[in-house]
């Protein structure tokens, strides 16, 4: 673009060229003209506002101060305003809104006939907007007022966020829809489906959505439901049952969004024959028979079944990693146009919400057509007729199956279904199963038969899914410990004719799945487990993008051929096995003249490693490592040179081998690298700028190295980005910690002395400027320390401060202020040649668990809020800088750590924590995830150290407001998080106890402060809570919530009413069965009662039933029949 245009007006022209949906007249229902939001960034550029400003603004006088003032305005907080007046032609309006303080925020909005103006809702009511706004409306012209309300829209069309799954729009809304150029529609019994464009600008999920569309837009299956206003259990199924990702309420229409399966269906998969030679493995065809049917399983947890599982609704997604083949199979009932139903007849007309498709429906079917309730098993028959076909298909190939599938009818009235008219099985099945046994394959003849002998048998016999999916491990280890040997148990027969010819590389003996495609990933279905491990996610994109912003030469490890022993020289490092035929004392002995054993002596002498004996590595792919053992410890990183080139070896990844020095330019310029392209690509930002929480006060860095430091207090015009510092304090003496306090807080507003600061408020400094931020918030200088009044308002802001930061800084490795964070030990590095060109090694440091998960700072119990209400941290440790956000774990050598595709457990532990809209990530849709989150998260805080025991009530305070704010846990109970008790949990999250027996210390708390020692925050020590499986059990009502309404919390003193029994168990028995948090409890059978809080669903094996107790410690009064002291 010229420069002049860079100062142009904007023009309503240029937001028509502007608007998707506006290459016709004609506008189709669904699909409106809307404004994207990358479209909205490029108008509102500040010259280009600017210069509109001065064309509207008319007069004699000076303006300039007006125009500042409405371009600010515009910048910060009206940008939608301003464009949407721009379009109707109402440019003189902008300075009343303006005056108003009309904003964004308050969009949309409603005219009355009597130009009232409010907030319009998406279901329909409306709420106040400012008075003085009220009051300009007032003034408009009628065609003003008309043009506004329905021209806003064109400026307010959603994004379409990752971690956001639930949306409700107002029937006006835009959605930021493209109607496809070759639209495919089917309709269904409970909806109608199309396959649109999704705005590639108005939108940020997951990787199975990347444009595949000119780059622009992403293929979406939009399906609407038929039925309008479903009940909320069949909502809920919905979700549970398709892969969808987002839901919607516009207008009285509800809709569901899915990713478009690119390769169609399961079906379609086999006719076209899209896998290639490599593909058509044994592991991989059980793992994605493994994956499905625990996703199955999910489903029966929650009491509903999918209903009509066949190939049709298996489909194909292709993950987007530059691989090839690389396939994963979701069960899905969407319907798409893509789906083949060549082999499915009519549905049965009078069932037809009830029943799948006719040729995979059970035997049973009939009895449930005369008002017998669909049992469950009815899937598992579906699953072993999908599941024989995939065996046809793949032992022979699709003709062989289309033959199959002709046997099945006997006659040509037969229907193609698996059993005969009297309920027994086809006997082509038992032909065909006969048929494709392979005596010198196991695994294949144990797929058979338990296809034969559970699956395809009759609903009393028939096998349910979790048996089924143990089932299915116990086949996968038998073909992962195969082909662990010489005995191979994945190569397949040949197809008789293929149909095209594909060259493969030779298939290396390994742990099964690694080379086939991904395996389906039941979290699909919308549920958690939490695990605590980091995997390997290699990022080639993003890499490739930081990798062009750094000097690769000054990071590339040097060749040294002179220095290579013979032994070095052998080593093929493109082997699967890497045999050194040495010992580590023997590379030891010899690393002062091989720089290769050198290397070799410096990866494996680590404390976590120190093999014995004759050393032999193996390599993993999956992770582009060398491994101790195929899944022992990395010791070695494999990379590969950037750029194009012919052969680029797929156990390497892309990265950097040797980093850049701490503190350098070099080392900045990664920085901003990442939080560049986060800001681009992500959706991990805080907000707008106007939009933020400020801190009461900060310090204001200046840009560069010679700008005074000072400290600066807010107010409603402080506006900008700021870095929050994490770190640990340590224990410095009064006199040399560094803080702000009463006595010199006005000297601090003018200047703070750069050279009297700790190192790590200086490194923190140094970052921030390098960052382009101006402002930087350090808890011992933006918080009065001795003024409690000051700290105890500042500690209850710490969730505004921490996710409206633009990042923060986590000093992950220093033990106290004064030893600073930039600073890290230099990696081993070498690069080696292999006939193909050259591999750099290096030392494995990818470890973000042991380097900031079990780091010093993140041992503390402060610290623990910090990380977890952060939108973004960076965190800087001895050995590399991690970036941390909602997408992952990005490490300063290129690689990523996130999810684990092959894992059942999506939603870790370890990711909790690093959302960026805490806890989103959880899903919390269902009451159980919500629970087993808290009761993690109050866990570990747990077992967190503080200085002051004291503060254990007050260091989670910013969690607890967030866990109550996202989960909405107020209920009518007033409080809603108290004492460590969500009280929408109470039963559950009140059943905590020592994580030791004896382990905990009580607590000393000033008595405003004091703390009921029925709370876990009463005690110093870890604690766990009672292993009470969900919806097996009952609560008996014994002990009583404290209050009933909000009215009734401001008066409550932290007291537990409860009705307690006597315990009838001597001391002895009682230390056998219980856990005690004190380790000096003595048991006064007199006085000590028990509550039976809840009793088991379920008998024990003596046919009695389990109790839930809770055993407090009360002073007990005969007379007054009252409790002394509280519950606990």
């Amino acid at each position: 673009m010229a420069p002049q245009d860079s100062l142009a007006p904007i023009t309503r022209r240029d937001i028509k060229r502007s608007l998707a949906n506006g290459s016709t007249n004609e506008v189709a229902e669904g699909f409106e003209r809307f404004l994207p939001e990358s479209k909205l960034q490029s108008l509102i550029q500040e010259s280009r506002v600017r210069s509109t400003l001065i064309e509207w603004i008319s007069g004699n006088d000076d303006q300039t101060r007006l125009i500042d003032d409405l371009t600010n305005y515009v910048m910060t907080r009206g940008s939608r305003v301003f464009l949407t007046l721009l379009y109707i032609e109402a440019s003189e309006q902008i300075k009343s809104l303006q005056a108003a303080k009309f904003k964004d925020v308050h969009l949309p909005i409603r005219i009355t006939d009597e130009n009232e103006a409010s907030k319009l809702h998406p279901s329909g009511t409306s709420s106040g907007i400012p008075k003085s706004a009220v009051a300009a409306f007032k003034r408009w012209k009628d065609k003003q007022c008309e043009d506004f309300t329905r021209d806003q829209w064109i400026f307010l069309a959603p994004v379409f966020k990752r971690n956001r799954f639930r949306y409700e729009f107002h029937a006006n809304h835009r959605l930021p829809f493209i109607l496809s150029t070759k639209p495919i529609t089917s309709d269904g019994y409970f909806g109608t489906i199309k396959k649109v464009k999704l705005h590639v600008d108005n939108q940020n999920l997951d990787d199975i959505c990347k444009p595949r569309v000119n780059g622009h837009h992403i293929e979406v299956a939009l399906k609407e439901l038929a039925i309008k206003d479903p009940g909320v259990t069949d909502v809920e199924k919905f979700y549970v049952k398709e892969m969808a990702i987002a839901a919607y309420k516009k207008g009285t229409g509800r809709y569901f969004v899915f990713p478009w399966a690119e390769e169609g269906s399961l079906q379609s998969f086999w006719e076209a024959g899209l896998a290639a030679a490599q593909d058509r493995s044994i592991s991989w065809a059980i793992n994605q028979m493994k994956g499905i049917c625990e996703g199955t399983e999910e489903l029966h947890k929650k009491n509903t079944r999918h209903g009509d599982i066949k190939p049709a609704n298996i489909l194909c997604f292709k993950t987007h990693d530059g691989g090839s083949g690389q396939m994963t199979l979701v069960v899905a009932d969407v319907g798409l146009a893509k789906v083949h139903e060549d082999y499915t007849n009519k549905r049965f007309i009078a069932t037809t919400t009830k029943y799948g498709t006719l040729m995979y429906d059970p035997p049973e079917t009939p009895s449930y057509q005369q008002g017998k309730p669909v049992s469950r098993l009815y899937d598992i028959w579906g699953l072993g007729c999908v599941f024989l076909e995939f065996s046809v298909w793949l032992l022979r190939d699709w003709k062989d199956l289309q033959e199959f599938r002709r046997n099945l009818k006997q006659n040509e009235n037969d229907s193609s279904r698996f059993w005969q008219p009297n309920g027994k099985r086809n006997p082509a099945v038992d032909k065909w199963i006969k048929k494709l046994q392979p005596a010198h394959q196991p695994s294949l003849q144990a797929l058979l038969g338990l296809i034969s002998e559970r699956m395809l048998v009759p609903e009393e016999s028939r096998i349910n899914a979790r048996d089924l999916v143990t089932k299915l491990k116990g086949i996968q280890a038998k073909v992962s410990k195969r082909s662990n040997t010489s005995e191979t148990d994945v190569a397949l027969p040949t197809r008789k004719k293929p149909r095209k010819e594909t060259r493969t590389k030779p298939r290396t003996k390994g742990p099964a799945g690694k080379s086939g495609p991904k395996v389906s990933d039941p979290s699909q279905y919308r549920t958690s487990k939490l695990d605590s491990r980091w995997r390997s996610m290699p990022d080639n994109d993003w890499a490739s993008r930081l990798m062009s912003c750094l000097d690769w030469p000054s990071l590339r490890p040097m060749v040294d051929a002179s220095r290579i022993c013979q032994s070095c020289s052998n080593l093929d490092f493109g082997s699967l096995y890497l045999d050194l035929h040495r010992s580590v004392q023997d590379l030891e002995s010899s690393s002062d003249d091989c720089s290769l054993c050198h290397f070799l002596y410096r990866c494996l002498s680590k404390p976590t490693c120190k093999p014995h004996g004759r050393v032999t590595l193996s390599r993993d792919d999956a992770s582009h490592t060398f491994r101790l053992s195929s899944y022992g410890t990395a010791v070695i990183s494999i990379y590969h040179e950037p750029g194009p080139h012919e052969y680029v070896p797929s156990y390497a990844q892309l990265g950097l081998p040797l980093l850049p020095i701490s503190g350098s330019s070099q080392q900045f310029e990664l920085l901003n690298g990442w939080t560049h392209l986060c800001d681009a690509t992500h959706n991990c930002l805080p907000g707008r700028d106007n939009e933020l929480t400020m801190p009461t006060r900060l310090v204001d860095v200046g840009k560069n190295a010679n700008d005074f430091l000072r400290l600066v207090e807010t107010d409603d015009n402080t506006r900008g980005r700021f870095v929050a510092l994490s770190h640990c304090w340590g224990n410095p003496s009064k006199e040399k910690m560094f803080c702000t306090s009463a006595d010199n807080i006005e000297s601090l507003k003018k200047d703070i002395p750069h050279d009297v600061l700790p190192k790590t408020f200086q490194d923190a400094v140094k970052v921030t400027r390098a960052l382009g931020i101006t402002y930087l918030w350090i808890d011992s200088l933006c918080i009065i320390q001795g003024d409690n009044n000051d700290w105890e308002l500042e500690a209850g802001r710490m969730e505004d401060v921490f996710s409206s930061a633009y990042c923060v800084i986590a000093a992950s490795s220093a033990t106290s202020s004064r030893e600073g964070f930039l600073d890290k030990a230099q990696r081993a590095a070498i690069t080696v040649k292999i006939p193909q060109g050259p591999l750099h090694l290096a030392d494995a440091i990818d470890d973000f668990q042991a380097h900031v998960e079990k780091s010093v700072l993140n041992t503390r119990g402060w610290v623990f809020q910090e990380r977890a209400l952060a939108r973004r941290t960076i965190h800087f440790t001895s050995r590399q800088v991690y970036w941390e956000c909602g997408r992952g774990i990005y490490c300063e050598t290129l690689a990523q750590l996130g999810k684990y595709v092959y894992s059942k457990q999506k939603h870790r532990q370890s990711q909790v924590l690093g959302d960026s809209d805490f806890p989103s990530y959880i899903l919390p849709y269902y009451k159980d995830e919500r629970i087993r989150l808290v009761q993690y998260i109050y866990q570990f805080y747990s077992g967190l150290q503080l200085t002051k025991p004291s503060d254990r009530s007050k260091a989670i305070l910013g969690l607890q407001k967030r866990l109550s704010r996202i989960f909405d846990l107020k209920q009518g109970h007033g409080l809603e998080a108290t004492y460590g008790i969500i009280w929408a949990f109470f039963e559950r999250t009140l059943l905590w106890q020592a994580g030791t027996s004896g382990g905990m210390a009580r607590i000393k708390y000033d008595k405003i402060y004091a703390v009921p020692s029925w709370s876990w925050m009463a005690y110093m020590g870890k604690i766990q809570y009672m292993k009470i499986q969900f919806s097996r059990v009952n609560w008996t009502g014994n002990l009583q919530r404290p209050f009933t309404s909000p009215d009734d919390s401001s008066q409550w003193d932290g007291r537990l009413v409860a009705h307690a029994s006597k315990l009838f168990i001597d001391t002895v028995e009682l230390s056998k069965r219980s856990i005690m948090d004190l380790g000096d409890y003595r048991f006064d059978p007199v006085r000590d009662r028990c509550v039976v809080v809840g009793t088991s669903k379920d008998k024990n094996s003596d046919g009695g039933i389990n109790q839930c107790e809770h055993t407090p410690r009360w002073s007990y009064n005969p007379r007054t029949h009252q409790s002394t002291s509280d519950l606990k």
